[in-house]
């Protein structure tokens, strides 16, 4: 802050009269009369201008410890995992190079209240946890070297997978995170039955006050395994981006989401907010008609992301899948 000083200096004038008169004595001298000098007006001090006070720039709101990312991978931590679906198939083998899953199933699974992963920076080991029992590990040797196009992070042990991540990266999740693990992915005789467990948790938003109606841009990735043909695994990737709403005064959030890869698939869905929470259940409605289960949350401050599991069995084909959004 910067002021202004300044000073005026004033004077004063005196002025002398006289008069003259003989020398002969006779007469009288008149006194001299001083006359004082009219003293002047002072120039008045200006006052100074008053300095405005800079208007401070405001305090941004600091985000709550409780609402810290857990996207960053390069930090020991657990990551909690909280919806999950899984596919269950028992396969057949027609040929040595050739399977087929002769039955599956689909459906939702509870993970319990202390489901997670567990990463270890320095080792870059990790085990995952569901339900409190650890049913699988991976060391740091095992973690894959990615390829162009990867996202995420990937474990492979024969043929067991385990692979998470923040993504895909075109809706930029901070708060939400995908997992899967894969059991006897491409079976070998006599391989056991295999199965998929896709997974979502990460930073689950804390308060239902926080929730507000609005607009998520939203992905959905399926995977489809098919009973009766041959080396019948299939995906979808998240590739179109989709404007999914949600509605607080009746607690819907609801939408199409179209996955595209090995096969196109689109679905429909509507899912309901569970009272007093921002988890949500609902129904998943593919374009043939079959229908299956939901369950999700949002996540992160106000609600700015969601993410649920969904299972359907949409005849031979048998389809888990994740559904993401970030708030527009």
């Amino acid at each position: 802050m910067r002021k202004l000083l300044s000073g005026v200096a004033a004077c004063s004038l005196i002025v002398l009269t006289s008069g003259c008169g003989s020398d002969d004595g006779s007469a009288t001298t008149p006194p001299i009369t001083t006359v004082p000098g009219a003293t002047p007006t002072p120039t008045p001090t200006p006052t100074p201008a008053p300095t405005p006070a800079p208007t401070p720039a405001p305090t941004p709101t600091p985000t709550p410890a409780s609402y810290v990312s857990p996207c960053d991978f390069t930090r020991s931590q657990a990551v909690n995992l909280l919806f999950g679906a899984e596919v269950q198939a028992k396969p057949t083998f027609p040929s040595p190079s050739t399977y087929r899953y002769a039955s599956a199933s689909a459906a939702l699974v509870d993970l319990g209240t202390n489901s997670s992963f567990q990463l270890d920076a320095a080792t870059r080991n990790v085990s995952l946890v569901r339900n409190g029992a650890t049913i699988a590990s991976f060391t740091g040797a095992q973690r894959n070297i990615p390829e162009p196009g990867d996202e995420g992070i990937a474990y492979s042990a024969g043929a067991n997978l385990f692979g998470f991540g923040c993504i895909p990266s075109s809706l930029a999740l901070a708060y939400t995170v995908t997992a899967v693990y894969a059991v006897n992915l491409d079976p070998v005789p006599p391989a056991a039955d295999t199965s998929g467990l896709i997974l979502v948790g990460g930073t689950p938003t804390i308060s239902l006050s926080e929730l507000s109606s609005g607009s998520y841009g939203s992905l959905v990735s399926l995977s489809i395994l098919t009973t009766g043909s041959d080396n019948p695994e299939d995906s979808t990737d998240a590739r179109t981006i989709t404007t999914v709403t949600f509605d607080l005064a009746s607690g819907v959030l609801k939408g199409t989401l179209t996955g595209v890869g090995d096969k196109t698939y689109t679905v429909n869905f509507t899912a309901t907010l569970i009272p007093g929470t921002t988890r949500f259940q609902g129904v998943v409605t593919t374009a043939s008609g079959a229908t299956g289960k939901l369950s999700g949350g949002f996540f992160g401050p106000g609600g700015r992301e969601y993410g649920f599991t969904l299972a359907v069995d949409d005849g031979t084909a048998h389809i888990t899948g994740v559904g993401l959004g970030k708030r527009s």
